[in-house]
C-alpha cells in the first residue's frame, strides 16, 4: 500500500533493499522510509534485525505503520514522525546499517504537490545535513547505503568525505544494456579501504525485456519472478 505516502515504491528503493548488505546487522535504520518499502525488505531478508523507519510526512508514516502491521515481520519493524536531524540528535541508538533513498533534486524541478517536494527536494534535506546525521548514529563498524543518480555522485560524496564516510562498495545501474549507468547504489563505512568493490548491474537488455541478472536478484522480492 503506497497510496499516501509521498515516496512509493519504485525501483530505487527495491534494487537497494536488494543489495544492501545487513548480514551482520542487528539494527537497521531506514532514512525516509516513506511506504516502508526498504524497511519491509530488509525485514524479509534478515531475520534477526531490528528496523527503525524514519520520515518527515506524517501521512506517510501513517501508511507505513499500516503497512508494517499487516507485514509479518510487525514486531520487528517501527516508524517514526521525525526529521532525520532531529532524531540523530535525540536518540542514543547506534545503527549497524542505515539506509536511504534520499531527496536529490534541487528547487528547478520542484513537483506540484508540496509533501512531494518536501521528500523528494535537497531543499528539506541537504546531502550535508544526511551525512551528518549519518555520522551521529552510525555504528563504527556500521555501514550506510543509499541510492542516487549518477549525475549526484560527487556533490553527495564530497559530503559524506567531510563526515569521514568512505566509499567502500559502488553498484553501477544501467538502465539497458550498453548505457551509461543512469544510478549508484552506494555503501560507506567510518573505515577506509585499500581497494574500491565496483559492480555492474543490468535492468533491461536492448530489446526491453529484464536481464537474467534483474530476475535473478529480485525473484525473492517480486511476485511472478521465477
Amino acid at each position: 500500500m503506497h497510496q499516501h505516502s509521498t515516496m512509493k515504491v519504485g525501483t530505487d528503493a527495491v534494487l537497494l533493499g536488494a543489495w544492501a548488505d545487513g548480514s551482520r546487522a542487528n539494527h537497521i535504520l531506514d532514512i525516509g522510509t516513506g511506504c516502508g518499502i526498504l524497511s519491509l525488505i530488509l525485514a524479509q531478508r534478515y531475520e534477526k534485525a531490528q528496523i527503525v523507519a524514519v520520515d518527515i510526512d506524517p501521512a506517510s508514516v501513517s501508511e507505513a505503520k499500516e503497512n508494517f502491521h499487516r507485514s509479518p515481520w510487525n514486531q520487528r519493524l517501527k516508524a517514526i514522525c521525525s526529521d532525520i536531524s532531529t532524531y540523530a540528535e535525540t536518540t542514543t541508538a547506534l545503527f549497524d546499517l542505515i539506509v536511504s533513498n534520499p531527496p536529490f533534486f534541487t528547487s528547478t524541478f520542484k513537483t506540484l504537490s508540496q509533501r512531494r517536494t518536501l521528500a523528494r527536494h535537497t531543499d528539506t534535506l541537504s546531502f550535508d545535513q544526511l551525512a551528518q546525521a549519518v555520522k551521529k548514529i552510525i555504528h563504527p563498524k556500521g555501514t550506510f547505503a543509499l541510492v542516487l543518480p549518477a549525475d549526484q555522485f560527487d556533490n553527495w560524496n564530497s559530503a559524506a568525505r567531510k563526515q569521514s564516510l568512505f566509499l567502500t562498495r559502488i553498484q553501477h545501474i544501467i538502465p539497458i544494456k550498453n548505457k551509461e549507468p543512469n544510478r549508484f547504489n552506494m555503501s560507506y563505512s567510518l573505515d577506509p579501504i585499500k581497494k574500491l568493490q565496483r559492480e555492474e548491474f543490468i535492468i533491461r537488455e536492448k530489446d526491453g525485456q529484464f536481464t537474467t541478472q534483474y530476475l535473478h536478484q529480485l525473484k525473492d522480492l517480486y511476485l511472478g519472478i521465477e
